[in-house]
């Protein structure tokens, strides 16, 4: 039998969930959040704090999202819209990855896909270098751009003088620069300080701590959490 469970928690909390198959939805949580899914859709919203999530075989989308975010997805897309991401790291295999979020000047924001597009859409004075780097993908940007290389496979664009750093690695996706708001959506808090790790806290919660102490990268983090799988 088909099995739903609604869990509620106090806002100012810390949340792991791991499933084998069915949809997760996580909402309105100041605190460090995982979510592990093998066959299900992953959906979070309003959260001021770490995330990390990944699918086998789902789509993520998250709304009102603060902090640092690692994503993965093998068979699905990766859709982050009125956020405020300090960073981003972002995986997907056949989906497309599409952020809305202003983009901090000393943040990093990466996306990889095979054969998967990035869409970003920023406000208009958002400084940042933008870089693809790609097979046989194509970039596209609506916004004020000043284009430093254009030739086969490379691809890099400076807003407003540069300032934050887009990477986008893929092998026949294409880059799509617009404006925030352009696109309508499929939604910041401010982040607690970091605690020392209590007794019997979850692996990844430590491992989401060492990313808010900056300790990790975001990057590095997902490398980690996916060694802890088993």
């Amino acid at each position: 039998p088909e099995v739903d469970y609604t869990v509620q928690v106090p806002t100012k909390s810390e949340v792991a969930v791991r499933t084998v198959s069915g949809q997760v939805q996580i909402t309105d949580i100041q605190g460090s959040v995982y979510v592990r899914s093998v066959n299900g859709d992953l959906y979070l919203q309003n959260i001021a704090g770490n995330a990390m999530v990944h699918s086998v075989n789902g789509r993520f989308s998250g709304q009102e999202l603060a902090g640092n975010l690692g994503a993965r997805t093998v068979d699905g897309g990766i859709s982050i819209r009125r956020s405020r991401l300090a960073s981003l790291s972002g995986k997907t295999v056949s989906g497309d990855i599409s952020l809305e979020s202003p983009l901090d000047p000393q943040g990093t924001y990466s996306a990889k896909t095979v054969s998967g597009n990035l869409h970003l859409f920023l406000p208009t004075d958002t400084r940042a270098t933008i870089q693809l780097a790609s097979t046989s993908g194509k970039a596209q940007c609506d916004l004020a751009c000043t284009v430093s290389e254009s030739r086969r496979g490379v691809w890099r664009g400076v807003l407003n003088g540069g300032g934050a750093t887009v990477d986008f690695h893929t092998v026949s996706g294409n880059l799509l620069v617009g404006m925030a708001g352009t696109e309508e959506p499929p939604a910041v808090g401010q982040e607690e300080p970091a605690q020392p790790r209590a007794a019997g806290e979850a692996p990844e919660m430590s491992v989401l701590r060492a990313v808010e102490r900056g300790e990790l990268t975001v990057e590095d983090a997902l490398k980690q959490l996916e060694e802890l799988i088993v």
